[in-house]
C-alpha cells in the first residue's frame, strides 16, 4: 500500500501527521494504520504530541514490553540471591 494523504514519511521511515492533516484526512489515515500496522506521530506546532497505532502493534508492543520487565525481574532476583 502507497503512503496515504496527509502523511509525512520520514528519513528514518516513519510517519508523521499535523493534528489539522489527521482531521481531514481521518478516515485514509485510520485505514492506513489498521492495514500496514503502522505508528503515526502525530504533530502540533511542528513537535511530536501523540501516537496513533493499530490495537494489533499495541498488544504485541506490550506483549515485548512485559517480557523485557519480566526478563529484567528475573536477572535482578538472580543477582540478589
Amino acid at each position: 500500500m502507497k503512503i496515504t494523504r496527509g502523511l509525512t514519511k520520514t528519513a528514518d521511515g516513519r510517519f508523521t501527521c499535523s493534528a489539522g492533516m489527521l482531521q481531514r484526512h481521518f478516515k485514509v489515515i485510520l485505514r492506513f494504520v489498521i492495514r500496514m500496522n503502522a505508528v503515526i506521530y502525530i504533530t502540533r506546532k511542528g513537535k511530536n504530541d501523540l501516537v496513533l497505532m493499530s490495537y494489533d502493534y499495541y498488544l504485541q508492543w506490550t506483549k515485548e514490553l512485559d517480557s523485557i520487565k519480566n526478563e529484567i525481574h528475573r536477572l535482578y532476583e538472580t543477582q540478589a540471591d
